[in-house]
Protein backbone atom coordinates (compact mmCIF):
# COMPACT_ATOMS: atom_id res chain seq x y z
CA UNK A 1 0.00 0.00 0.00
CA UNK A 2 2.90 2.43 0.94
CA UNK A 3 4.22 1.87 -2.66
CA UNK A 4 0.99 2.42 -4.21
CA UNK A 5 1.06 5.55 -2.10
CA UNK A 6 4.22 6.70 -3.33
CA UNK A 7 4.13 6.18 -6.96
CA UNK A 8 0.48 7.94 -6.67
CA UNK A 9 2.08 11.17 -4.81
CA UNK A 10 5.43 10.80 -7.01
CA UNK A 11 3.05 10.86 -10.49
CA UNK A 12 1.15 13.88 -8.90
CA UNK A 13 4.07 15.93 -7.75
CA UNK A 14 5.58 15.13 -11.69
CA UNK A 15 2.29 16.92 -12.83
CA UNK A 16 2.15 19.71 -11.37
CA UNK A 17 6.17 20.41 -11.88
CA UNK A 18 5.56 19.76 -16.03
CA UNK A 19 2.22 22.07 -15.60
CA UNK A 20 4.02 24.88 -14.25
CA UNK A 21 6.60 24.22 -17.28
CA UNK A 22 3.97 24.34 -19.02
CA UNK A 23 2.72 27.73 -18.17
CA UNK A 24 6.13 29.27 -17.96
CA UNK A 25 6.45 27.95 -22.19
CA UNK A 26 3.56 29.10 -22.67
CA UNK A 27 4.13 32.82 -20.82
CA UNK A 28 7.41 32.87 -22.56
CA UNK A 29 6.31 32.40 -26.25
CA UNK A 30 2.79 33.66 -26.06
CA UNK A 31 3.10 36.29 -23.39
CA UNK A 32 -0.04 38.34 -23.02
CA UNK A 33 -1.42 38.18 -26.33
CA UNK A 34 -5.11 37.42 -28.22
CA UNK A 35 -3.03 34.58 -29.10
CA UNK A 36 -2.95 33.27 -25.48
CA UNK A 37 -6.47 34.10 -24.79
CA UNK A 38 -7.28 31.46 -27.60
CA UNK A 39 -4.82 28.92 -26.21
CA UNK A 40 -6.27 29.28 -22.56
CA UNK A 41 -10.00 28.93 -24.31
CA UNK A 42 -9.07 26.42 -26.55
CA UNK A 43 -7.33 24.40 -23.60
CA UNK A 44 -9.88 24.52 -21.34
CA UNK A 45 -12.95 23.41 -23.41
CA UNK A 46 -12.29 19.67 -23.23
CA UNK A 47 -11.14 19.94 -19.32
CA UNK A 48 -14.66 21.27 -18.93
CA UNK A 49 -16.12 18.70 -20.50
CA UNK A 50 -14.01 16.54 -18.27
CA UNK A 51 -14.76 18.10 -15.33
CA UNK A 52 -18.49 17.83 -15.83
CA UNK A 53 -18.55 14.26 -17.04
CA UNK A 54 -16.05 12.47 -15.99
CA UNK A 55 -15.37 13.54 -12.30
CA UNK A 56 -19.11 12.80 -11.44
CA UNK A 57 -20.43 16.35 -11.24
CA UNK A 58 -23.36 15.03 -13.76
CA UNK A 59 -23.04 11.41 -13.02
CA UNK A 60 -24.46 11.58 -9.40
CA UNK A 61 -27.62 12.81 -10.68
CA UNK A 62 -27.88 11.65 -14.22
CA UNK A 63 -27.50 8.25 -13.48
CA UNK A 64 -30.14 6.98 -10.61
CA UNK A 65 -32.71 9.27 -12.89
CA UNK A 66 -31.71 7.97 -16.44
CA UNK A 67 -32.27 4.56 -14.80
CA UNK A 68 -35.44 5.15 -13.20
CA UNK A 69 -36.20 5.92 -17.11
CA UNK A 70 -35.73 2.89 -18.15
CA UNK A 71 -36.76 0.86 -15.78
CA UNK A 72 -40.36 2.58 -16.18
CA UNK A 73 -39.68 2.03 -20.33
CA UNK A 74 -39.90 6.00 -21.03
CA UNK A 75 -38.12 7.30 -24.21
CA UNK A 76 -34.38 8.37 -23.35
CA UNK A 77 -33.82 10.57 -25.83
CA UNK A 78 -36.01 13.55 -24.67
CA UNK A 79 -34.26 13.55 -21.22
CA UNK A 80 -31.37 13.26 -22.48
CA UNK A 81 -31.32 15.97 -24.98
CA UNK A 82 -33.06 18.21 -22.19
CA UNK A 83 -30.38 17.38 -19.12
CA UNK A 84 -27.62 18.11 -21.56
CA UNK A 85 -28.74 20.80 -24.54
CA UNK A 86 -31.69 22.78 -22.74
CA UNK A 87 -30.40 26.20 -21.84
CA UNK A 88 -33.10 27.21 -19.37
CA UNK A 89 -32.19 27.18 -15.87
Amino acid sequence: MLRSLLRFSLGTALSRITGFLREIGLAYFLGATPWADAFYVAFRIPNLFRDLLAENAVQTAFVPLIVQRMHRGEPLRPFVRRVFFSSEV
